[in-house]
């Protein structure tokens, strides 16, 4: 039933690409509750675009089927927002466009590390990242920020990853996945929080007993 509103992407088309969140999620309702409803996003996209430039939404693979179709009844309604086929590459989706926008999605940081302008509109570990656009509302703020964006040079992008991997511990705090009960993992991230305790406390195991 979904697939009939699933399009393929031209490419020789300029556009904004916005890969959809899976919800529910504090990606959404947490880290970007004012647009946590994905449709007032996109509406405030589509009302913001010039002639010349189209917003390819694409589905998020885990909620294939899980969606409501009123959904993308919706979407169909705006001339310049074309549904696309979520088993489209992302990572050529995002090479290939003009702007990626996310709320607070990782292909916001895959288009950073590509020195893609990126708009973002919630919290999230990268907003400071070389390249980001946060913004609170992107009703008819488009044009102004991306007329005022310069892009990063590559060595500002490696200084800001050198910066986070300093800050980056051992251990895996995914908890779907099977590592994440294991003793060696539990250990690990106890040390990395105690670690950081400790710098917290001015660097003396004495300090933090």
């Amino acid at each position: 039933k979904c697939k009939k509103y699933y399009k393929s992407p031209d490419y020789t088309r300029k556009y904004i690409f916005f890969p959809l969140h899976f919800q529910p999620e504090a990606s959404t309702c947490v880290c970007a509750e004012k647009y946590e409803k994905q449709l007032f996003f996109i509406d405030s996209w589509a009302k913001s675009l010039p002639a010349d430039t189209v917003l390819y939404v694409k589905e998020h693979y885990a909620l294939l089927g899980h969606r409501d179709p009123s959904f993308y009844e919706e979407l169909k309604k705006y001339p310049n927002v074309f549904l696309i086929d979520p088993w489209e590459s992302s990572r050529k989706l995002i090479e290939n466009s003009f702007v990626v926008t996310t709320l607070t999605g990782t292909a916001g940081y895959e288009a950073m590390l590509l020195r893609k302008p990126v708009f973002i509109v919630g919290d999230c570990v990268f907003d400071n990242a070389p390249g980001i656009i946060k913004i609170n509302d992107i009703f008819q703020k488009f044009l102004p920020s991306i007329n005022e964006w310069k892009k990063p040079e590559r060595t500002d992008v490696i200084k800001y990853l050198c910066a986070c991997f300093r800050t980056y511990h051992k251990g895996n705090i995914y908890c779907q996945n099977f590592e994440y009960l294991l003793d060696g993992n539990i250990d690990d991230i106890v040390d990395a929080l105690y670690q950081k305790l400790l710098i917290l406390n001015g660097g003396t195991q004495n300090d933090l007993l």
